[in-house]
């Protein structure tokens, strides 16, 4: 076969604009002449088409094939990126480096490609890299942002003269953070909230300096002998407040509105205000808007969206986690409830059956679920859970509608508690809008105990009503008892509502609900039993 030698040049960008999309291709020709300068004309060719990076035998980061027609002059048309590609990706081609093309041709049956020349593409195919350039209009101070396949002008991030702003865009999720930051390890170490900031240490450290947050002036940016003004450390959290020589203001550290970003001073309230002589917390409380204004302390180790209070304060009660210890006198003018070891007296029930109790405001409650049986059928008044009696020991028996309307199912004295009683219990433990905080209200009412099989908060038993999971039976097909709910749920009976229904109430662990519900009484269902004291009339 003769040798041949290709001519080639590039001869135009094809530019479309179809739908706003650039191809990712461009247009040349090539002649093709034999080595005596003849045409190679009306032949079947095929053309490899390489290009190469940096240099005429550099990488190569693109290839593709053709298989075309030469014309009576001996000239081919191709559209480079259309090709079938041997190797890479068209649009990933790097063009603002230095990029060679590289055409080898094989005529009719022959069985190599023969390299017909090597030339750099002096000029960068301009649409090709527009298309890899930024899209769309933008405004003074955008940014921009890649999409996966462009980048486009954003006002997420606005850069103005004096100002960089973050915003939120339309409809973002609360729960998720606006900004965020994280260390090399991937841990988050500073967030921001629709509603907040959260910093977060590393309390792990070994050596060196531990993780922390800390504020300090702005003329001593140095590492040493600097004075900070905040610092937050895994075991301790301090503030140095600079007092002023001679007369002036103390110096002091205040929390105000977050709806007040103005430079305007629009209320004088403060949440709270801390100086050399005093720390005070100011709540503000807006019974038509939901939750309540509140102080917590959580723990700094725990980064998910279950953690746990230590300490929690609102404008009906304050609980603490783990033990109180005063070391001057504690008053108290209200009543005073005992979770722990002090209670009030026990109570005896007709079979000999001991139960401790324990005084809730006004209240005094059985610590434990009834497990009477006298004068009761066995099936018909209760069932012990799965038919175990093991399961009596930890969670008393379930009672049917039946048995509670009999007046001496309690021992005497106490009775089955009625819808008052339980809403009296529910505010006491957890304020006149317990509804909106239950997983709080349940976590003081329910026990610490492997019973459960999951809690939606930390137990703290603070009440010392001590619920444990001791599910629901029914009998809804005449064939026997059901039961449901072991581990999860502790259901109770309530005698009646001011309508005179019976009621339950169900105390759901892992949901962090109080549900109370009118009983269904159209076939037998049981539920646990407390009984409660009545009353002492004056």
């Amino acid at each position: 076969m003769k040798k041949v030698i290709i001519s080639f040049a590039l001869l135009c960008l094809m530019l479309y604009s179809a739908v706003g999309q650039v191809p990712q291709q461009f247009s040349y020709q090539a002649a093709i002449r034999d080595n005596d300068g003849g045409v190679v004309a009306n032949q079947m060719v095929s053309v490899r088409v390489s290009l190469l990076k940096s240099t005429a035998d550099g990488e190569v980061v693109y290839q593709e094939l053709h298989d075309v027609e030469t014309n009576a002059q001996g000239i081919i048309s191709l559209p480079v990126g259309a090709g079938t590609v041997e190797t890479g990706v068209f649009s990933e081609t790097p063009w603002s480096e230095s990029i060679f093309i590289k055409v080898d041709v094989k005529i009719g049956d022959a069985s190599d490609y023969s390299t017909m020349g090597v030339s750099q593409i002096l000029s960068v195919p301009y649409a090709i890299q527009a298309g890899n350039a930024i899209q769309g209009d933008g405004a003074l101070g955008n940014t921009v942002t890649h999409d996966g396949s462009m980048w486009a002008a954003t006002n997420r991030i606005s850069i103005n003269e004096n100002t960089v702003e973050i915003i939120a865009e339309e409809g973002h999720n609360p729960e998720e953070p606006i900004f965020a930051v994280r260390n090399s390890a991937g841990d988050i170490v500073f967030e921001v909230y629709e509603a907040g900031t959260r910093v977060y240490i590393d309390e792990t450290a070994q050596k060196g300096t531990r993780g922390g947050f800390a504020v300090g002036g702005l003329s001593d940016q140095t590492k040493l002998n600097g004075v900070d003004f905040l610092s937050i450390l895994p075991d301790e959290v301090q503030f140095n407040i600079l007092q002023p020589v001679g007369k002036g203001r103390p110096g002091g550290f205040a929390v105000g509105g977050l709806s007040d970003q103005t430079k305007e001073l629009v209320t004088t309230h403060n949440f709270f205000t801390l100086l050399p002589d005093s720390a005070r917390f100011t709540l503000v409380d807006n019974p038509e808007k939901g939750t309540r204004g509140g102080f917590a302390v959580g723990g700094l180790s725990d980064q998910t969206k279950g953690d746990e209070d230590y300490v929690y304060i609102d404008g009906d009660h304050t609980s603490i986690l783990n033990t109180l210890n005063a070391l001057g006198d504690v008053t108290i003018q209200g009543d005073m409830i005992y979770g722990g070891s002090i209670s009030t007296a026990p109570i005896e029930d007709e079979d000999g059956n001991i139960y401790p109790t324990v005084k809730i405001g006004n209240q005094v409650w059985m610590k434990e679920n009834l497990k009477k049986t006298a004068g009761l059928t066995e099936g018909t008044d209760y069932v012990a859970y799965d038919n175990d009696p093991l399961n009596v020991d930890n969670y008393g028996y379930l009672y049917t509608h039946t048995a509670i309307i009999n007046e001496s199912l309690c021992p005497a004295g106490w009775r089955v508690p009625v819808s008052s009683d339980w809403e009296e219990l529910f505010i006491f433990v957890g304020g006149a809008f317990w509804t909106e905080n239950t997983a709080s209200v349940l976590s003081n009412l329910v026990e610490d105990s492997p019973l459960w099989n999951d809690l939606n908060s930390t137990p703290t038993n603070i009440s010392g009503f001590s619920a444990l999971p001791g599910g629901e039976s029914l009998n809804d097909t005449g064939l026997g008892w059901d039961f449901i709910g072991e581990g999860d749920v502790a259901s109770f009976w309530s005698l009646m509502n001011t309508d005179g229904n019976p009621e339950v109430v169900s105390l759901r662990g892992g949901e962090g609900l109080i549900e109370i519900l009118v009983a269904e009484l159209l076939y037998p269902i049981g539920y646990s039993v407390r009984c409660i004291k009545n009353p002492v009339i004056d």
